[in-house]
């Protein structure tokens, strides 16, 4: 509804054009004088009808707000995809992509399903804060991964790291199909519980051996 209240002035306007020109041109017959007439009808109607429908500058406010959120959420997509090229367990490497495969798919649901209370900023706001930690961990999985001797608890982070990967795309599937069930309370409560992924404490790694002195 506040999008047609944006566009009413503009939409005003042109049909103002048109219909302002095709009455003075039968009348008249000259192209000129239907174009002024025109054009001084259709501003005088886009004034009156701005002033009467003011635009939202809240909405505009909150859809750039909106915007910036979800394509800040489609960065972080892309970066853990790029990064789960590079994980060799396959079930953890699928688990990610596959959470990253879903992700947008929320987001595109949630403006669609878009309410007073149900709104894609906050939603885009909290799915952001868990794909951070998502790729938080998965940089220190890839650490372990890489060089495993230097971690004395490599297999239990790995398999804690693997959890998470898995716990992310259980999110992720539970969600798109709270929103395919038209249940957004229910999506919402799901975002609210979303905790951080984390790894066990990870011990400092053992040095690489720069030789004898």
């Amino acid at each position: 509804m506040d999008g047609i209240r944006d566009n009413l002035g503009p939409l005003a306007g042109m049909v103002a054009l048109a219909v302002g020109f095709l009455a003075v041109y039968a009348a008249t017959t000259s192209y000129v004088a239907a174009a002024i007439v025109a054009v001084l009808l259709a501003v005088g109607v886009f004034l009156i009808v701005r002033e009467a429908f003011p635009a939202n500058a809240d909405l505009r406010d909150y859809n750039l707000d909106a915007r910036r959120r979800v394509k800040k959420v489609l960065a972080s997509v892309d970066q853990i995809k790029q990064m789960a090229a590079h994980v060799s367990d396959s079930q953890a490497a699928n688990s990610l992509l596959d959470g990253c495969r879903i992700v947008p798919q929320l987001l595109d649901q949630t403006r669609q399903q878009e309410s007073t209370i149900f709104k894609l900023a906050s939603t885009a706001a909290n799915v952001q804060n868990y794909l951070t930690s998502v790729e938080s961990v998965l940089e220190v999985y890839l650490r372990i991964q890489k060089d495993p001797t230097y971690f004395s608890n490599a297999a239990e982070q790995l398999a804690a790291g693997k959890e998470g990967f898995a716990d992310f795309d259980a999110f992720a599937i539970k969600s798109i199909q709270q929103l395919n069930a038209g249940d957004t309370a229910g999506y919402a409560a799901n975002l609210e519980t979303l905790k951080p992924l984390s790894l066990p404490p990870m011990p400092t790694a053992v040095p690489a051996s720069t030789g004898a002195k």
